[in-house]
């Protein structure tokens, strides 16, 4: 006579995945990864663009309280940083205007300082760090 588990299929428990589910699995996170990360790259070059905008108001906030300390625009940023002697300020400081890490974009580039007569103007070259562009590569500039 059989007995009563020889007669029952033999059920056996599935420990871990299959390859194909595997597979689908990685495929279901690739197809995501593709519809998301131009949205989390562009959100990223937008929230750099506005942080530089908000560095050069900032540094030039710098520039006029050294043009009222000083009564003139300073030669170039690196007066903002360091005390430019008496020629050029007798009441300069006590502290700098600025930060080092302040005169860089979010790209590492140099923020670029033009004098015009009694105006200048910033500029940052953008994420390709030269002059021009579209998009994310043009520049900002800052009256």
């Amino acid at each position: 006579m059989n007995s009563k588990k020889e007669m029952e299929p033999r059920m056996e428990l599935q420990k871990g995945f299959t390859l194909v589910e595997i597979l689908v699995v990685l495929g279901i996170i690739g197809v995501i990864t593709t519809l998301l990360l131009p949205n989390v790259l562009s959100s990223g070059e937008k929230a750099k663009r506005k942080t530089t905008t908000i560095q050069l108001a900032k540094i030039s906030n710098a520039i006029n309280e050294f043009y009222s300390d000083c009564d003139q625009l300073p030669e170039d940023l690196d007066n903002l940083l360091d005390d430019p002697g008496p020629d050029i300020c007798e009441s300069w400081g006590p502290d700098s205007y600025v930060k080092e890490k302040e005169l860089m974009d979010p790209w590492k580039g140099d923020i670029i300082f033009e004098r015009t007569g009694s105006k200048f103007i910033l500029k940052s070259l953008g994420a390709d760090g030269v002059e021009g562009g579209e998009d994310f590569d043009e520049d900002i500039e800052f009256e």
